[in-house]
């Protein structure tokens, strides 16, 4: 059974929680939550046993399955340099998790196909994280779009 995992930042503090996503119902329809699981096993540390912790619901991104060259685990969202020097934004787009660079007739594909044809890929950060918001910002007002990370 392959592994599915989400991670997300936490409502109470801002930052990344891994696990199982969990959808809030009734009196805690429209929140979402992370439930931490470390190696197997539910971890309830400083979480509520049935949900988690509250995440902010834009932050949710889901793991790829797939490992970066230094063994990072891959998560939508991710912002990923590619061995040839491509950068790249990981993101949920027609079906499927994909990266946009440059693949000759096609301008987004299939991220485990991308690091394949390109060599392998370094994560750089994640769209989510203030820093990377904030350089995605200044290389828009410069004019550098290679990140595409405004582009639908």
């Amino acid at each position: 059974m392959r592994e599915i995992e989400f991670k997300a930042k936490r409502v109470d503090n801002g930052k990344w929680v891994y696990g199982d996503l969990i959808h809030g119902v009734n009196h805690k329809a429209g929140k979402m939550y992370i439930l931490p699981i470390l190696g197997g096993v539910i971890s309830m540390s400083g979480c509520d046993p049935l949900d988690g912790h509250e995440v902010i619901p834009e932050t949710v991104c889901q793991w790829t399955g797939l490992l970066d060259e230094n063994g990072v685990k891959i998560y939508e969202g991710d912002m990923l340099e590619f061995s040839d020097g491509q950068k790249s934004v990981v993101r949920w787009m027609q079906g499927g998790l994909t990266c946009q660079a440059d693949f000759g007739d096609y301008d987004y594909t299939n991220i485990g196909w991308a690091i394949e044809i390109l060599g392998g890929c370094e994560i750089k950060g994640n769209i989510h994280d203030k820093a990377q918001q904030k350089q995605a910002l200044i290389d828009m007002m410069r004019g550098d779009k290679e990140l595409g990370l405004y582009d639908e």
